[in-house]
């Protein structure tokens, strides 16, 4: 068996980097058969797996949400086994697979024989100038306020996980604007101001936030959670809550499960996926979710048929 490693050295403020060592460290002392590359530029995995896919059997990235959306939106690996080393500043996707953030379990993890083949979202965007453009995501889709904060928080420097999402919902809340959103599912229509939605493939976000706390990345369903217009005031009530996921119950939210949604909105707005500012011009956005794309190493972990009492198509 023989693994290709990509790590991005800037990912989770640097850190990465840091622990490239390490990591080697473990490898060659379990005889294992890799190449470990580094990135040298945003955007660089899809090249470097388009050089190297033929020479390897799995591939992981080293790094965070935002290394997991280049692997992801690569050519050719539908027929490869995929994996991550959670080493970013979010690492929700790693969460969803079952890493524990710790080098040295999650390094064993890598080397099991674990794998999941999991359900992918796929997002087509049209911007305001009329521009088009379409990526995949493996875990989390937001728009909005959330992708506001993802925004917000690339300049910050010394903060990682939870701790950085907080300071940038602090920052973002303050000069925050509301849009008017159309959005359609097979059962919702609605066309009011929206604080934010986030479509999730995994559970949380954002360092941890557990934003669509009954995803499950098999299921064939998206995971949609709408808010409502709320004063600011009631953003900081709900906070808390959306870190243990109770935020779902509260009258302002709507939350759904659906294979499909369609959205358009009023006035230019932000999109994530990932952690990944992919515009601040979104007008109209069609997100579907891919059966069974990808395979990918996972501690085993199974996913409980939750008895959410949402809906589902």
């Amino acid at each position: 068996m023989k693994y290709l490693f990509i790590a991005n050295p800037i990912a989770g403020k640097g850190r990465t980097k840091k622990l490239l060592v390490d990591i080697k460290n473990y490898l060659e002392h379990n005889n294992i058969n890799y190449k470990l590359i580094e990135t040298s530029k945003k955007g660089n995995i899809p090249e470097l797996i388009e050089k190297h896919i033929d020479h390897f059997d799995k591939i992981v990235v080293v790094g965070g949400d935002g290394t997991v959306h280049e692997l992801i939106n690569s050519k050719r690996i539908e027929n490869k086994i995929l994996g991550v080393l959670p080493t970013g500043s979010g690492n929700d996707f790693a969460l969803t697979l079952g890493f524990k953030n710790n080098l040295l379990k999650d390094l064993s993890t890598i080397l099991d024989k674990k794998t999941s083949t999991l359900d992918i979202g796929f997002a087509e965007v049209t911007e305001f100038s009329g521009n088009k453009f379409s990526f995949y995501f493996a875990n989390s889709l937001g728009i909005g306020f959330d992708a506001e904060v993802a925004d917000s928080v690339k300049v910050i420097k010394y903060l990682r996980g939870l701790f950085l999402y907080l300071f940038g919902v602090f920052k973002t809340l303050i000069k925050y604007e509301y849009r008017t959103l159309y959005i359609k599912t097979n059962l919702v229509e609605l066309n009011e101001p929206i604080f934010m939605v986030s479509i999730g493939n995994g559970k949380t976000a954002g360092g941890g936030f557990k934003l669509t706390p009954l995803a499950n990345p098999i299921d064939n369903l998206l995971d949609i959670c709408i808010v409502k217009k709320i004063s600011k005031l009631k953003v900081l009530q709900i906070l808390p809550l959306a870190i243990i996921g109770k935020h779902i119950n509260h009258p302002a939210v709507k939350y759904l499960k659906t294979k499909e949604v369609y959205m358009s909105s009023n006035k230019p707005i932000y999109i994530h996926a990932d952690g990944e500012i992919k515009t601040d011009q979104m007008k109209f956005l069609r997100v579907t979710i891919l059966k069974q794309y990808a395979s990918f190493i996972t501690d085993g972990i199974a996913y409980a048929n939750e008895k959410t009492g949402t809906q589902a198509i």
